[in-house]
């Protein structure tokens, strides 16, 4: 006869002697077991149970696993088959989503993104051009504008139409071909 130990998550560990006790003889702890033979090596993957009073081998998932519906880890401490909610396979990241065998990039919602990206950074942009286009037509509308602010006002309006059209370039928002502002034309 072997003996094993049954550990918390059911898994027999083992073989193991117990020492014999003067006048009682060999004393098994609550959460060992006989076996009438010792247990060859459990698969790759697999551990030894107890299934009914009888050894069994189980697929072992124990450790670090993840939630397929958002990529969360936890720690594993069940033997056998994960549920549906659960895989090894960890999270890529961002953008990605499960798909019952593995994890999938949601390309729109990456194209979402960029094209949210892109618009934040153009409006920061255009806010800029803003601030310097206002005093250029306060002299204008003053009658006091001279030809180099004149022709500052036209490449900042010019640039700031260039912005607004970003949408209608061909690779928006993926390959977005930026204008140069005047202050880089110089």
């Amino acid at each position: 006869m072997k003996n094993y130990l049954i550990d918390n998550a059911g898994v027999l560990v083992g073989p193991v002697e117990f020492p014999v006790v003067p006048g009682l003889g060999l004393e098994l702890p609550s959460n060992a077991v006989h076996l009438p033979k010792t247990l060859e090596n459990a698969k790759p993957g697999y551990v030894w149970v107890l299934v009914d009073g009888l050894p069994e081998q189980r697929v072992d998932h124990r450790g670090l696993v993840y939630r397929t519906n958002n990529g969360e880890s936890l720690l594993w401490h069940e033997v056998g088959e994960l549920p549906d909610s659960v895989t090894t396979k960890p999270w890529p990241g961002t953008h990605y989503h499960w798909t019952g065998d593995d994890w999938l990039l949601d390309q729109s919602a990456v194209l979402a993104e960029k094209k949210a990206h892109v618009l934040l950074e153009r409006d920061t942009l255009m806010q800029h051009a803003q601030l310097r286009i206002a005093p250029l037509q306060y002299a204008e509308q003053l009658q006091l504008i001279t030809s180099d602010e004149q022709a500052a006002l036209l490449g900042w309006m010019r640039y700031c139409v260039e912005l607004n059209r970003l949408e209608q370039q061909p690779g928006f928002p993926v390959n977005t071909e930026w204008p140069a502002s005047p202050t880089d034309k110089h």
